[in-house]
Formats: C-alpha cells, sequence, structure tokens
C-alpha cells in the first residue's frame, strides 16, 4: 500500500537511490541491504565493495521494530488466561487488582522497548551516514552519499511510514540527453553550491564556467551553453610534383 507521507526520492542522473527501509511496507520491519553496485555509477570496483561491506554491517545492526507489538501481543494472551484463572484471583487476595495491572505493565513494557528500538535504529542512521561520507572521499569527489530518511522516530502523523534510503550522485553533475542540439546541455548543481557561485562543468564540447542563478537549488538541473568545440588542423605536407619526361622523336625540336 502506497504512503502519501514518505516519497522514495528520484534516481538523480548519473547516480542511485537504495532503499534500505520501504515507505510501502504495510510492516515497519528490519532495514535490508544487498550490496549491488547500481549499474549507473562510476566508481571503481573497490571502492564499491568496501562501501558496500561498511554499509551491510551497519545494517545488521538496526533491531526488527515489529518486535515490541509481538510483545503486546502476548499481553493480551496472558491477561485472557489470567481472567480464565478464577482460583488464582481467590488465592491472591486482592487478585482483580493485581490483574488490571498487567496490562499497565505490558503497556510500559513495549513502550520503553520500542523507544528503545527506535533511539538504537537511529545510531545506526548515523552511522550510515558517516560511511556516506567516506564514499564520498575515497571515490575522489567523483560521487556523493547521503541518508534520506523520513518518520523514523517514535511520534509520526497518521499512515506515516518509516522510510530510509542512501541517495547517491554524480559530483559533477553532467548528463546529457542524446545529442546536443543548439550548443547546449543539462547539468545539474553539485551538493553544497549557491546562488551566485561560479562553477565550472565538463560538457562534450570542453568545459564551461557558469553563475549558478537566483532560485537554483543543489540537484537542480540547468541548460547551460556548450563552448565551440576547437578543432585542430594538421598541416599536410605535400610532395613536389614529379615531372614527367616524353621521349620525342628523332629530329624534332624541343619548344
Amino acid at each position: 500500500m502506497g504512503n502519501s507521507n514518505s516519497q522514495i526520492p528520484q534516481v538523480p542522473p548519473g547516480g542511485a537511490v537504495i532503499v534500505l527501509q520501504s515507505p510501502e511496507d504495510c510492516c515497519i520491519g528490519k532495514p535490508a541491504f544487498d550490496g549491488k553496485k547500481p549499474s549507473a555509477l562510476r566508481v571503481t570496483d573497490d571502492v564499491w565493495n568496501d562501501f558496500s561491506a561498511k554499509v551491510s554491517a551497519a545494517v545488521a545492526k538496526y533491531i526488527d521494530q515489529r518486535l515490541p507489538m509481538l510483545f503486546f501481543l502476548l499481553m493480551f494472551v496472558v491477561s485472557f488466561a489470567f481472567q480464565l484463572t478464577g482460583g488464582l484471583r481467590e488465592l491472591m487476595g486482592g487478585g482483580m487488582t493485581f490483574l488490571m495491572g498487567i496490562p499497565l505493565l505490558f503497556f510500559g513494557i513495549t513502550a520503553g522497548s520500542q523507544w528503545f528500538i527506535i533511539t538504537k535504529n537511529q545510531g545506526v542512521d548515523s552511522e550510515i551516514s558517516a560511511i556516506c561520507q567516506q564514499l564520498s572521499s575515497a571515490s575522489g569527489g567523483q560521487v556523493t552519499a547521503h541518508m534520506e530518511n523520513a518518520w523514523t522516530g517514535l511520534c509520526k502523523p497518521k499512515h506515516a511510514r518509516t522510510m530510509r534510503t542512501i541517495v547517491i550522485q554524480a559530483s559533477s553533475g553532467v548528463m546529457q540527453f542524446g545529442q546536443p542540439q543548439s550548443g547546449t546541455c543539462q547539468v545539474q548543481i553539485p551538493p553544497g553550491v549557491v546562488a551566485g557561485q561560479t562553477v565550472q562543468a565538463n560538457t562534450p564540447n570542453g568545459m564551461v564556467s557558469f553563475t549558478v542563478p537566483p532560485g537554483v537549488q543543489p540537484g537542480q538541473m540547468i541548460t547551460v551553453q556548450m563552448p565551440v568545440p576547437v578543432v585542430q588542423a594538421t598541416v599536410v605536407q605535400e610532395a613536389p610534383a614529379q615531372a614527367t619526361i616524353v621521349e620525342q622523336p628523332a629530329g624534332a625540336s624541343a619548344v
């Protein structure tokens, strides 16, 4: 079932979105990571394998948030069993008060365990965020990565679903759609860039510098004019023309 409160980020050009926990899942389970390298990423296998191993180790530390719900269901089973055992209430003397306190006890334990799991999982989120920053450095600035989460806390709106994703995008942000038309191409604004800042982009026709227009945010696509391609001429040395000697008949005079 879909969820309007949490939307999986769009895949950036030349990048990837890795979904650890989808908001479309009916139950909030344990995040998962398959470790497969997205085909669009331009990083070496060694860099990706190191990133994948670290993320896999961190994801394994997540705790399934469904565990408190199972404990809460156990509360009803135990309470129902006590209600059926009438002799136990007589032996305990004010047993009814004791039995009424059992649901409150189970509710407190359930809420406490839920808070503990959420806090623990948010700590894992911070660990993965640090690993994403390491990927940016290990790739030599070719890609940047960050976590994009939603509703990971204890309180959330009705029907809201927890989401955990890793967004990876190319740092240069250059994206060409087919053949260049009218000498322009699409460029994605890199992270950390603000309006008015001058940046460079590598286009099919070479490097181009441009000023980020007002109101443009990192991750947005803008159209820039590509530089005129320079074609270097090569001088071809021509060999001198060879004279053709024609044998003249005997007695003929030369002109």
